[in-house]
């Protein structure tokens, strides 16, 4: 909680500090809109084929990000329409960009969200405890073997250690907060199901590194405050149906879930990514048609219709064409795999 008090407190200065340059803020924000739907506040995805691995935040980010939002939504109802001082643009789609550009969530809200979850499968039964039983040392090895490959395939910094686990059945691998992972059993039980559960886990790795869920719990956040007090006074002077809160609720759930199918893409693509890289794969174009295959088995994504993974249709196309552009680059990928190896091998020996 103190964090977060010194980030509020540090906004709210440099909003005051700020106020002067309200009026290039404004102008400046018209690049910004370029990138979110006017209807819905999707934010558009800006890395679809997967350039970069991760994104860097700093506490500085975090600050600058809730003192913009400050600036102009204070600014906007006292500055003359020829500046710019238009209220549509400074809707809860804006501070929606925001929230997807930078992140300003306590990371302990992150553990605890990942570690209450976990102590949820834990007493169902649903993930393998580690232990010194044969069972469960192997299944461990060969995680620990599949995480290793795939976190040198993206040789960046992490923003928080990966916790994988074992599930004790099944194909399922997810990840949920704060770097915690979990793959089915599956995956390490069958050696043919190794390449695409690989391609698997690179996807969820790419949600980590990304802060997928950082962002998708701040949007979620930033949904909750704009409808809360207005349904509140609603209900309390009986002014709001069933219908309308229904709507409402409809409403929100399709912002979440074309927020959420972006990012699903953005796994995607860094994950065929990946695919291209790994010496261990001998045929990418394979691990990716299984990937495929793997997807419309687990229903993620249907097939016409667009849900929180996504349109199956849509990925297919956005995996196909990840392809045709990380393909090329596999030589490269390779060599920059093998001397990141060495290199971690050199430092373990001195």
């Amino acid at each position: 909680m103190k964090k977060t008090t010194v980030v509020i407190l540090s906004a709210f200065f440099l909003t005051l500090s700020g106020c002067n340059q309200i009026v290039e803020s404004v102008s400046g924000l018209s690049n910004l809109l370029k990138t979110a739907d006017d209807k819905t506040g999707t934010i558009r995805n800006q890395d679809v084929m997967c350039e970069s691995f991760s994104e860097s935040y700093t506490p500085l980010n975090a600050i600058e990000s809730i003192a913009k939002v400050s600036v102009l939504l204070l600014a906007v109802s006292k500055m003359p329409p020829e500046y710019g001082g238009k209220p549509e643009m400074f809707s809860p789609e804006i501070m929606k960009l925001y929230a997807s550009e930078q992140i300003w969530i306590p990371t302990q809200l992150e553990e605890w969200i990942a570690e209450s979850k976990h102590d949820e499968l834990l007493a169902a039964g649903e993930v393998l405890e580690k232990d010194n039983s044969r069972k469960s040392t192997e299944r461990y090895r060969v995680l620990e073997q599949m995480l290793s490959s795939v976190k040198q395939a993206i040789p960046v910094e992490y923003p928080f250690p990966i916790n994988a686990f074992v599930l004790n059945s099944g194909s399922e691998i997810y990840a949920t907060s704060a770097g915690y992972i979990y793959v089915g059993a599956e995956y390490l039980n069958n050696k043919r199901m190794r390449d695409k559960g690989i391609v698997s886990l690179a996807h969820e790795v790419t949600h980590i590194v990304k802060r997928h869920k950082s962002k998708e719990i701040q949007m979620m956040l930033i949904d909750s405050a704009r409808v809360a007090i207005p349904v509140l006074q609603g209900i309390a002077r009986g002014q709001v149906s069933p219908l309308a809160l229904v709507s409402l609720r409809d409403g929100l759930n399709k912002h979440f879930e074309d927020y959420s199918a972006q990012q699903e893409t953005e796994a995607d693509t860094c994950a065929v990514r990946v695919a291209n890289t790994l010496p261990s794969i001998e045929n990418p174009e394979l691990a990716v048609a299984a990937y495929k295959r793997l997807l419309k088995d687990k229903g993620q994504g249907n097939i016409g219709k667009t849900d929180a993974h996504g349109s199956l249709i849509d990925r297919y196309a956005s995996l196909d064409k990840a392809f045709q552009f990380h393909s090329p680059k596999r030589a490269f990928y390779m060599q920059n795999y093998q001397d990141v190896t060495a290199k971690k091998v050199e430092t373990v020996q001195n």
